[in-house]
């Protein structure tokens, strides 16, 4: 499977290419503190924003005897124009397929004739267009007597590709995306040069530096704020917090009104001026922040008080104490592998690695924000590592599993 391999491996450091040491990180913090609107009347107004039909003609006793000439306009336009996806996205999705080996077209170009709406800058495309209602030629071997193969679902047609299963796999040439640079497929990591780089990384090379951390073993620190160190006794509190916590998990109705509630404060977020990739990353750099938030909105921090209150906390002391367990967690649970990437996006190696790479100015903003938010979950001090470290077998149990959804907030440890 090296050809699949390779592709995850191209991915990720395409991913990774313009990734920078963030001068900070506060963009990525939620603001406890924040003054919420009247939420009865913001939610008219998401719903409003957010409507997937027009209720000008919803009632008759709201219709005007004369035809709204607009919505007129509107309705006809859309019958008439011939792009149905908003240029953005077929623009994006065209400079992929250019980007791609045309051997791919065949196992691709059948499905793309069957999406609604793509326009012909897509399906004329040379290479997909021939592809229109034509099964590959080429499949792999494993599937070539099977009957009735050519009834397979086009958007299956990928996994019929013989490089996939491995086979033929130097019938493809990767083009290259410098004329000026050439690189090789097939890339080796010299073990010998990755072991000696693993001993050069120590914890205090990619964990922050907090100026009030101090070792604290054992007393619990009650009223914590952002930067109050944590000790032994506040990360078992915090474990111990989540079995009252799961009760209100275990509500599957209220559950499901935490998950859907997180597009309405990225509402908020967006109309505040903060960056869409921004408001959903925060989420995911600070799951227990964000999930204090929306019991906030939702005026529902009573129930959550008295949770969390049998282990001493309040709403922000457990919301900050909480975000930097998981963040001490994810680094005491780090692979030596994952050490290195880290170190690496924090210098720009990638950078170096990857700049000739095509990608567009809209490509680049959203890798930063992905990027810097990687290097935001791992922000932790050596204090608070410590004190994580006699609790990782109890952290391990207690903590939410890893890419779930927690009271509507993903918990990502090691990604």
């Amino acid at each position: 499977m090296k050809f699949v391999r390779y592709l995850f491996l191209l991915l990720f450091l395409c991913g990774a290419a313009v990734a920078q040491t963030p001068q900070k990180v506060s963009i990525y913090d939620v603001d406890l503190k924040e003054q919420t609107p009247y939420l009865p009347k913001f939610l008219k107004e998401y719903e409003k924003a957010n409507s997937q039909f027009d209720s000008h003609y919803r009632f008759r006793w709201r219709m005007s005897p004369v035809f709204d000439r607009s919505f007129k306009n509107t309705i006809r336009n859309f019958g008439t124009n011939e792009a149905r996806i908003d240029n953005e996205t077929e623009n994006r999705l065209l400079l992929e397929l250019k980007r791609i080996p045309k051997e791919f077209y065949p196992y691709l170009g059948p499905k793309l004739h069957t999406l609604p709406g793509l326009s012909g800058k897509i399906l004329d495309l040379p290479g997909i267009k021939e592809t229109k209602h034509k099964f590959p030629e080429r499949i792999a071997s494993a599937f070539r007597d099977i009957e009735g193969i050519e009834y397979l679902s086009p958007g299956l047609y990928i996994f019929l590709m013989p490089e996939v299963w491995g086979e033929n796999l130097d019938s493809i040439e990767f083009p290259n995306m410098s004329k000026k640079r050439k690189y090789p497929i097939n890339a080796r990591v010299d073990r010998a040069i990755m072991q000696k780089a693993m001993k050069k990384i120590k914890l205090s090379d990619f964990v922050g530096k907090n100026p009030f951390a101090t070792a604290n073993k054992g007393i619990r620190n009650f009223n914590a704020g952002k930067y109050t160190p944590l000790s032994a006794a506040d990360v078992q509190a915090v474990a111990l917090s989540f079995d009252e916590l799961n009760k209100m998990n275990d509500n599957l109705e209220f559950l499901v009104q935490l998950i859907s509630f997180n597009s309405v404060i990225n509402y908020w977020d967006e109309k505040n001026g903060v960056n869409p990739n921004v408001s959903y990353l925060k989420t995911v750099v600070n799951p227990c922040q964000s999930i204090v938030r929306k019991f906030r909105w939702l005026g529902k921090y009573a129930e959550f008080q008295e949770a969390i209150g049998k282990q001493g906390f309040g709403l922000e002391d457990w919301a900050y104490t909480c975000d930097k367990t998981v963040k001490a967690y994810r680094v005491a649970t780090l692979y030596p592998q994952g050490n290195v990437a880290l170190k690496a996006l924090q210098t720009g190696y990638y950078d170096k690695l990857i700049s000739p790479y095509n990608f567009t100015r809209e490509e680049k903003e959203l890798q930063n924000y992905f990027m810097n938010a990687i290097l935001a979950m791992y922000e932790t001090t050596e204090a608070d590592v410590d004190a994580v470290r006699p609790n990782l077998s109890l952290l391990s149990q207690k903590l939410p599993q890893a890419g779930t959804s927690y009271l509507g907030s993903p918990f990502v440890y090691n990604p």
